[in-house]
């Protein structure tokens, strides 16, 4: 019996480790001046303590210092925010120093709320 509990304990810590990943949503970036980053970012793993995600190149995660969020590439930082949340915020971005940041800054928001959204626009 006790083998049993440790192999379930065993299991319950995996599952709680892994978890974040295996439920983060992906984002859609939209609106930005620098047209490549916009696009579908999807989870890749951890940095910072929270899930960053991917799109090519391109890189969305939480950095933790003054610019809380960022969304950067092999030429620095594109956009930043200083919005200190568990997932990316959808607004109050700004661009940022790295080669290649174009204005106007993006907004962020969740793919499955966004595919809601236009379910509802669709029924109207």
């Amino acid at each position: 019996m006790k083998k049993f509990y440790l192999k379930l304990l065993f299991v319950i810590s995996v599952v709680f480790f892994f978890s974040n990943n295996l439920f983060a949503q992906s984002y859609e970036v939209k609106g930005a001046g620098t047209d490549d980053v916009n696009g579908i970012y999807v989870p890749s793993g951890k940095k910072n303590g929270k899930t960053q995600y991917v799109k090519g190149d391109y890189v969305l995660l939480y950095k933790g210092c003054h610019a809380k969020w960022m969304i950067k590439s092999s030429e620095g930082n594109l956009y930043r925010n200083k919005i200190d949340s568990k997932t990316p915020p959808e607004n109050g971005w700004e661009k940022g120093c790295g080669e290649g940041s174009v204005d106007p800054a993006p907004t962020v928001v969740i793919v499955a709320e966004k595919s809601k959204a236009e379910k509802r626009r669709k029924t109207r």
